[in-house]
């Protein structure tokens, strides 16, 4: 998977991705910091990557298939949100799902897939 890092996101998080073989791209390299959203959601849509925030609840409308704009916007990015703190160990929790959530929506027209790591739990958003 590729991954768009938000500024956010510690870099136990980064470093642990990086682990299991994942590309990563931080949002600094690619945009200018403080990038408004839209912009991110369309790097990572023009890019089929996922986005990776640790405050990305203002992601999920842009992104979300519910949203006034997501039938037409944005069907190739993808959205995980892990919590601020404990974030790599959340991560490291549940990253098996997404991966497999992942590839699974990588065989659809509309590969958008929004999850959120909590501190007890998972949500699949669609």
């Amino acid at each position: 998977m590729l991954f768009l890092v938000d500024e956010d996101v510690p870099s136990s998080v980064v470093e642990f991705l990086a682990a299991r073989g994942h590309r990563l791209c931080l949002v600094t390299e690619v945009l200018m910091p403080g990038s408004p959203d839209a912009l991110v959601a369309r790097w990572a849509d023009e890019s089929a990557s996922t986005i990776l925030t640790c405050n990305g609840r203002h992601f999920i409308p842009l992104l979300s298939r519910a949203s006034r704009d997501g039938p037409r916007k944005f069907r190739r990015a993808r959205l995980v949100v892990v919590p601020q703190v404990r974030s790599r160990e959340r991560l490291a929790d549940f990253v098996d799902l997404i991966e497999l959530e992942d590839a699974r929506r990588q065989r659809n027209g509309d590969q958008r897939v929004l999850i959120e790591v909590r501190d007890t739990t998972v949500r699949i958003l669609r």
